[in-house]
């Protein structure tokens, strides 16, 4: 049995861990990198990249990522797997894993709860658990989930900061516009490559109506969060927000043709969604968007299982609508 870097248990070689913890400062980071590494991972025996991976493709919100998910998890996908060389953290990861495959998204965030309050420097289930309560829109959760967590962490680890970043989310998302600017500014602070902590301090701008300091934040923190991340177009839509309630609808218009939807976009539901928030917008103002919503239809015909997420299935009907089919 080895240890992590938070000096949690971890089963599988010395070569495996050290290639999940890459993963987890990927994972922090939403950086692409994250898949290779938690392959990596898995690859040399170790549970917990096998774990990462399956919790990358759940994260996805996308039925199909369902199945690989399963088959991350390989030989520990069922109930009677033998988890008897495991430790406790990671055969409670893998009843949350599991609970999530089966359709019980709610549940798996229950059980990550429980890790996170034993374990509070277990990264995976911090942030997994976070977006889940990001997904299912619980407040309060995204708040307390982290908030409970924060006093197992030194004020001075560089990973501490990834928290506060996930707190100012949880803090915003409950009204607390100030400490939540407070504990993003920290976080952004101490790791300026921190997007989602970026992405929390955009909300405080926004809730607080504070639009030309919410566009100087994005504009002195492009290099920080427009490129080699995951979050890059969720924050490149709350920039085209920001540009929409300045009146700049050709500034908005100009980040969607850049960052939501292109030519070489992928078919990500979590990015289509983004696409299609902000040609909503445009639609209900009667504002013109030329040719633009074909091609995001499309994008959610290839994409979309209905009813595996509603929140996915209500933006693809926005999508259709838009085209102004029947």
């Amino acid at each position: 049995m080895a240890v992590d870097s938070q000096g949690l248990d971890v089963t599988g070689s010395a070569e495996g861990v050290a290639a999940y913890d890459r993963a987890i400062e990927y994972l922090i980071r939403f950086r692409p990198e994250v898949v290779d590494a938690a392959a990596e991972a898995a690859a040399a025996g170790t549970v917990m990249g096998s774990l990462l991976g399956a919790y990358l493709g759940l994260m996805s919100t996308e039925e199909g990522a369902v199945a690989a998910a399963r088959s991350a998890l390989g030989p520990y996908a069922g109930q009677e797997a033998d988890e008897g060389a495991l430790a406790p953290r990671e055969r409670a990861h893998l009843a949350a894993a599991r609970r999530w495959i089966g359709g019980d998204m709610a549940g798996a965030g229950y059980l990550l709860s429980a890790i996170s309050i034993e374990y509070p420097k277990d990264l995976l289930s911090l942030f997994t658990g976070h977006q889940i309560d990001f997904f299912r829109g619980d407040a309060v959760n995204l708040r307390d989930r982290i908030g409970r967590a924060l006093g197992g962490w030194r004020g001075d680890e560089p990973e501490a900061g990834f928290l506060y970043g996930m707190y100012a989310f949880g803090l915003e998302e409950c009204n607390q516009y100030g400490q939540a600017a407070d504990a993003g500014g920290r976080a952004v602070d101490t790791n300026s490559d921190d997007v989602w902590g970026i992405h929390a301090v955009v909300h405080t701008y926004e809730m607080r109506g504070q639009v030309p300091d919410g566009v100087r934040f994005m504009r002195a923190r492009r290099r920080d969060w427009a490129d080699g991340n995951f979050l890059n177009v969720h924050n490149a839509w709350h920039y085209a927000l920001y540009l929409l309630q300045a009146g700049d609808v050709t500034g908005a218009l100009d980040v969607y043709d850049t960052f939501l939807h292109h030519a070489t976009s992928e078919d990500i539901a979590l990015e289509l969604l983004d696409a299609t928030a902000l040609l909503w917008r445009l639609h209900l103002e009667g504002t013109p968007v030329g040719d633009r919503w074909r091609p995001l239809a499309e994008a959610w015909t290839r994409v979309l299982a209905p009813g595996f997420y509603p929140f996915n299935d209500m933006h693809a009907i926005m999508a259709y609508v838009g085209t102004g089919a029947p």
